[in-house]
């Protein structure tokens, strides 16, 4: 009777370890997010990506730095071609105020500029 206990006993916490492991193994791979995530400043291409945040108050800052919006045309004009241009408008921003700056953004820099939306976000709707 005491093989018995120890088998069912044995039974029973394998069956309670593969119910536990369950979900982990129904999860697979997570959905990818919205937004993208901030990138390492590896070195990438032309060097490391600036970061171009816009705030409500029309202030600018390019990698933590704050720039007025001459000197970051200036800025951008000089840059390496390859070097990424990543823009991160405030969610306060209305979209005409992001498709503006957007433009401008693009007319200044050699480099491709990418939108980026704020963690949270939501894309806009036409």
């Amino acid at each position: 009777m005491n093989l018995a206990y120890q088998s069912l006993l044995l039974l029973v916490l394998f069956v309670s370890e593969a119910v536990a492991l369950l979900p982990l193994f129904l999860r697979g791979t997570p959905t990818p997010a919205l937004h993208s995530p901030i990138p390492s400043p590896a070195l990438v291409d032309g060097g490391p990506p600036l970061w171009l945040v816009e705030t409500p108050q029309g202030q600018w800052s390019v990698n933590g730095d704050r720039l007025s919006s001459t000197d970051l045309g200036l800025f951008l004009q000089r840059r390496k071609p390859l070097q990424r241009v990543h823009y991160l408008p405030s969610d306060a921003l209305s979209f005409e105020k992001v498709s503006r700056s957007m433009r401008w953004l693009k007319k200044q820099s050699q480099a491709p500029v990418v939108l980026e939306l704020p963690f949270g976000a939501r894309p806009f709707s036409p």
